[in-house]
């Protein structure tokens, strides 16, 4: 199946040590770095869940194990400017701009899932069927 990955899915690859065949934007790698040297990542120190920061040169090198298989797509400028009449119907404003972004990537690269752990914010933006990252990789095993 040629899933689309967002970010959350991808971050969730490094936790599994993974490097799925998947599409993405361009774009999902500097969210990735944000996510991980700012926020961090929630991670589990002696039973304990804390938010871990990771340094910019341990990024980049997650980065490009994460993203080795990783096909990506972009939309043009003009394909961006087309679908914001869309984004306007679907009430998309603010960050979530981004998810839709994504959405629009998925569907113009023909992809048959969407892979993410942010499924509210995308189920009012596509028609794409949704698959967490749990179940995504569950299948794949399989």
């Amino acid at each position: 199946m040629r899933a689309y990955l967002d970010t959350t899915a991808l971050i969730f690859t490094r936790r599994l040590k993974v490097a799925p065949p998947a599409v993405t934007r361009p774009h999902s790698i500097a969210e990735f770095f944000s996510a991980v040297t700012r926020g961090g990542l929630t991670v589990i120190k002696d039973g304990v869940p804390i938010r871990a920061v990771m340094s910019r040169q341990r990024a980049i090198e997650e980065i490009g194990r994460v993203f080795a298989q990783v096909k990506f797509f972009e939309l043009t400028g003009q394909q961006t400017l087309a679908s914001l009449p869309g984004a306007v119907k679907s009430n998309v404003q603010g960050p979530t701009i981004r998810d839709w972004m994504h959405a629009e990537a998925a569907k113009l690269a023909r992809c048959r899932a969407i892979v993410t752990s942010n499924q509210n914010d995308f189920k009012a933006i596509t028609q794409i069927p949704l698959i967490s990252p749990e179940d995504y990789f569950k299948r794949a095993k399989a």
